[in-house]
């Protein structure tokens, strides 16, 4: 029932969107390698982010208020285990225009909940038999970055994102995100 909350809420931000300020309705995609950066022993994994905002003009810079919705494959370096994550983060972009306005750096916070889920495969006693282990827990997450955007066209923008993200769980974990993104402005 919780997401379907949230799906609610964001078509609702995006029907009311065009009436709230001058700046606009944003929705992007972030694909990104997940880098472990602790003494974890992680291989790298895969990430992926769907994101919705609303640009407010603000003293010429861009404030972008977003919600993004998110997995996460951490690579754990053994084929009979994984771990992954679904997020759901808050927080904002504030973006730098750059002379015509088509370059765009960008820094960015956001900070929110984060589903883990780990699954090992172990050695039964019978020989050829597997035993499965899962496991889920509950983390905050925490995400400071940048990134660069260029306007491609009108309303495509298309860059790149670095992140650094901290998962509160335990001791805590680093890993670092560096990808590609493609964004439209309605």
């Amino acid at each position: 029932m919780g997401i379907v909350r949230i799906l609610v809420a964001i078509f609702v931000l995006g029907v009311a969107a065009p009436a709230l300020a001058e700046g606009g309705f944003r929705a992007a995609v972030d694909l990104h390698p997940i880098i472990p950066i602790d003494d974890t022993g992680e291989t790298v994994g895969f990430g992926l982010d769907v994101r919705g905002g609303y640009a407010v003009t603000a003293g010429g810079l861009l404030l972008v208020p977003e919600l993004v919705v998110g997995w996460n494959s951490f690579g754990t370096g053994d084929s009979r285990s994984s771990m992954s994550m679904v997020r759901v983060l808050g927080g904002a972009r504030t973006v730098f225009p750059v002379g015509d306005g088509r370059l765009m750096p960008a820094a960015v916070l956001h900070f929110g909940y984060g589903s883990l889920s780990a699954r090992m495969e172990l050695p039964g006693i019978v020989p050829g038999m597997v035993s499965v282990a899962e496991a889920s827990d509950d983390t905050g997450v925490i995400e400071f970055g940048g990134a660069l955007d260029y306007a491609a066209l009108d309303n495509l923008l298309v860059g790149g994102h670095a992140g650094l993200n901290y998962l509160t769980l335990g001791e805590g974990a680093l890993y670092l995100t560096l990808g590609a993104q493609a964004t439209y402005r309605f």
